[in-house]
């Protein structure tokens, strides 16, 4: 799985319990086992490292008996920022998706150094 993501300003949110929140806006483009797809909506908490987006797929011919319509899967995405420190302050995602499919699961992203991405190659 694959991200390119652009992230916006910072701004002020509304108070949460006397808490100001500060929001920080990304979308861009992803791609998975199952095809490319855009990130949209995602909205970063910076207070708390919480995060949630959506990620939206081409739309696909999908054949029935009688007609043929366009299909996109669409999920939602929700996750919350770790950093580990058993791996040298590594930041990964952990969290949840729901898909207009029904299915549903757990989400990790971790990310991965460009120096390690070239090793890969």
């Amino acid at each position: 799985m694959r991200y390119d993501l652009r992230f916006g300003h910072v701004e002020v949110g509304g108070d949460e319990g006397g808490k100001k929140e500060l929001l920080c806006h990304f979308e861009g483009k992803g791609q998975d086992a199952e095809g490319v797809f855009t990130v949209e909506g995602g909205v970063c908490n910076l207070a708390n490292g919480r995060l949630a987006w959506g990620e939206r797929s081409r739309p696909q011919p999908v054949r029935y008996l009688f007609s043929q319509e366009d299909f996109t899967l669409y999920a939602e995405c929700r996750a919350e920022l770790q950093l580990d420190a058993r791996e040298n302050d590594e930041l990964s995602l952990k969290g949840w998706y729901e898909a207009n499919t029904g299915r549903s699961g757990e989400l990790r992203l971790k990310h991965i150094s460009e120096e390690v991405q070239e090793q890969r190659q």
